[in-house]
């Protein structure tokens, strides 16, 4: 009778009278390795242009679903230079990052939850008609990391080099669930709920305060609001003021969520 693997993890269940002489190697790759990858395992992968799928395979393999800290990183959004006639958008020059379809766009003038619906190089179509003279856009995109294996917990870090956000959800590209959002530059540790069949946040996932070494007391934000914003959805946000809306930018506030500047 060949071995079995555990449900969750897949670690080797090795039977009696099996591996002659080869239980060393069994053990080694298909559950000391394993064991150690559950635990402190990391991979990074670049979410420029598309969402991470985390690779299963059979029991005993080494896969991206059992690793303890999944780590996100590329520049998903854009700034460039553009100008907006009707759904046209002609771009001059691009500053950082990649145009793709599917981003929001902001700047001044720009109409809210304006999005890139097709196109390619330096034209591009956008949903709302408007007129906007050229001015500097910048373009943000979610991206999800699908962890179809449910059963544990990740350290998520986004390490994206810009504002998008990074969502961690139990479904696929597919069908998703909404998730755990880690805003740039910071991380969550995060655990599948089966109540909820979804990933909860335990610990994280916004920007943190610092102070001296390692005190955690010092927030700091921002003086202006400079793209339009708008705040998860049965969530509250905090700033601390003053703070300056710029003009032609929105920060939206669902109906079930506060912001609070103080």
């Amino acid at each position: 009778m060949p071995s079995s693997y555990t449900t969750l993890l897949g670690l080797v269940l090795p039977v009696t009278g099996e591996l002659t002489n080869t239980w060393g190697s069994a053990v080694n790759s298909s559950l000391t390795q394993l064991v150690e990858d559950a635990i402190a395992g990391s991979q990074s992968q670049s979410v420029t242009s598309a969402d991470w799928t985390l690779t299963t395979t059979a029991g005993g393999v080494s896969n991206e679903a059992r690793l303890a800290i999944l780590i996100a990183t590329g520049a998903p959004g854009a700034v460039f230079t553009g100008s907006i006639s009707g759904t046209t958008l002609t771009v001059s020059a691009v500053t950082s990052g990649q145009i793709q379809v599917g981003q929001t766009i902001s700047g001044t003038g720009v109409t809210s939850a304006t999005t890139i619906l097709s196109g390619a190089a330096l034209s591009w179509v956008v949903s709302a008609s408007q007129t906007v003279s050229s001015t500097t856009i910048t373009a943000t995109i979610t991206r999800y990391i699908y962890a179809p294996q449910l059963s544990k917990m990740y350290v998520v870090i986004n390490n994206c080099s810009d504002s998008s956000l990074v969502y961690i959800s139990g479904g696929t590209s597919s069908s998703h669930t909404t998730g755990v959002s880690i805003a740039a530059g910071s991380s969550a540790l995060v655990a599948w709920d089966s109540t909820t069949s979804d990933f909860v946040k335990v610990a994280g996932g916004g920007a943190g305060a610092t102070g001296g070494g390692t005190d955690q007391i010092f927030y700091q934000n921002g003086l202006n609001v400079t793209t339009n914003y708008t705040i998860t959805t049965n969530n509250n946000a905090g700033t601390f003021g003053p703070v300056t809306i710029d003009a032609g930018v929105t920060v939206t506030v669902p109906s079930n969520s506060v912001w609070t500047v103080v």
